[in-house]
């Protein structure tokens, strides 16, 4: 747990028992419903703390862990996609071949849907993948797994490229956004540029401070 002023985070994982289990989690999910059911009962907010790939873990459970997670209607929740740290069990796991960690791609496609599910819940993500330190970070303490230094981007950058790609006109597609949006709509390293050259549309995306923030509109 995570204590704040007025927040309590419980590092739930996952609402699968098989996956708690694998995982050696020292919970079940009926734990975390009756100590969700106490803080309900405060005035403390109520955050969730989610990991997606963990050992025995598949898209489907993730997507009912979400599911469970909306049904307890938390305030806030936080996603991480499973890092393989050295010297851990996972890590031994994974070097015996008997655990296979996400890949950045299925770990962004994955956290997509969830960013989704829990917004349009009106459930507000704090965070997507773990915050790059000296040792988390590919090369130092993580072995293997989904690990960028923006993951969270990524994530942002895939959203932003569904929402322009339903809005396409012709050749030639201009989009606005909101200047704090730029990064995401254009991807990284150009990623939402170049994929819209690929189908032989030209994107050209133009920032304006009218457009709210996290949304697409046609210039």
């Amino acid at each position: 747990m995570r204590y704040g002023v007025t927040t309590v985070e419980l590092g739930v994982q996952s609402m699968d028992e098989e996956v708690l289990k694998l995982s050696g989690r020292g919970h079940s999910p009926a734990d975390v419903e009756k100590a969700a059911a106490l803080l309900k009962q405060t005035k403390i907010r109520l955050g969730l703390q989610m990991m997606t790939g963990l050992p025995g873990d598949t898209e489907e459970k993730s997507l009912y862990t979400a599911k469970e997670f909306i049904r307890l209607k938390p305030q806030m929740v936080r996603i991480y996609p499973t890092l393989v740290i050295k010297n851990t069990m996972l890590d031994t796991l994974y070097e015996q071949g008997l655990y296979r960690p996400q890949t950045v791609e299925e770990a962004v496609k994955l956290s997509k849907s969830l960013v989704l599910m829990f917004r349009e819940a009106d459930i507000e993500v704090i965070r997507v993948g773990l915050q790059p330190t000296e040792e988390i970070r590919e090369g130092a303490s993580v072995t293997s797994g989904p690990y960028h230094p923006a993951f969270g981007e990524l994530v942002e950058s895939e959203i932003f490229f569904d929402m322009m790609i339903k809005k396409k006109t012709g050749a030639v597609c201009r989009m606005r956004v909101n200047p704090a949006d730029m990064s995401k709509a254009v991807g990284q390293k150009r990623r939402n540029i170049k994929r819209f050259e690929q189908m032989g549309i030209k994107l050209e995306i133009i920032q304006d401070k009218g457009i709210e923030k996290g949304s697409v509109e046609l210039a």
